[in-house]
């Protein structure tokens, strides 16, 4: 569908995009391309990310903002007079009749995760290990699998379940204020992991469903 007929749903009442059951669909912007039309995009994006984004001082900061404003007004038609509900830890709810949807970002991507269902998505570039952290919010099989990894390995392992461990936490609308920790493994939800441009991403949800990925381009 294109923008102009999403946004013509959008203004009859119809906020959803089509998005089949059992189905994830991830959609990548590259912040470096979105930072460079900021001008034309700053009026037509959600208000609250465009004054994020002015706001912002640090320019990759800035442009991960801006980035994700544009693909929610690309791909879920909102814009700048369009209000964004959030639950109580800041997990955006969907628009009436509209899908769920989640975001997150890392170095020069952000990702926008839609789903009829409830949906939880964490993206990084792969980094060191952090033993401390993984110890505070990991379940213990996690931290054993991560310890029994081969060494020259661990960085990645440690990327993919500290992607999954924000995935779960972000679907449950909690954040974290409250870890992982003596909890299920998984607490219930269906996770994906798979990867993007250097990037590690994985996707929670409670239901098992087909996860597709896309990117986006800014077409003037």
């Amino acid at each position: 569908m294109s923008r102009e007929g999403i946004r013509q749903r959008f203004a009859a009442g119809h906020h959803a995009l089509p998005v089949p059951e059992n189905r994830i669909r991830l959609f990548w912007a590259n912040t470096a391309e979105i930072a460079a039309h900021a001008d034309q995009l700053l009026p037509v994006i959600p208000a609250e990310y465009a004054e994020r984004c002015r706001r912002q001082t640090h320019p990759l900061t800035a442009a991960q903002t801006l980035a994700a404003g544009w693909l929610l007004s690309e791909i879920l038609g909102l814009g700048p007079a369009d209000p964004l509900v959030r639950g109580p830890y800041g997990k955006p709810l969907p628009q009436p009749g509209g899908p769920h949807w989640n975001l997150s970002h890392s170095g020069p991507w952000v990702v926008l995760a839609v789903s009829a269902e409830e949906i939880g998505v964490d993206t990084e570039q792969v980094g060191p290990v952090r033993w401390a952290a993984a110890r505070r919010l990991f379940p213990e099989a996690w931290i054993r699998r991560l310890e029994q990894t081969p060494t020259e390995r661990q960085p990645e392992r440690f990327t993919e379940l500290w992607t999954s461990c924000e995935a779960i936490l972000k679907l449950r609308g909690t954040g974290f204020s409250q870890g992982l920790q003596q909890l299920p493994e998984t607490h219930g939800a269906v996770l994906y992991t798979d990867r993007w441009e250097g990037q590690i991403v994985s996707c929670a949800s409670w239901t098992a469903a087909e996860v597709t990925q896309e990117r986006m381009y800014f077409k003037t």
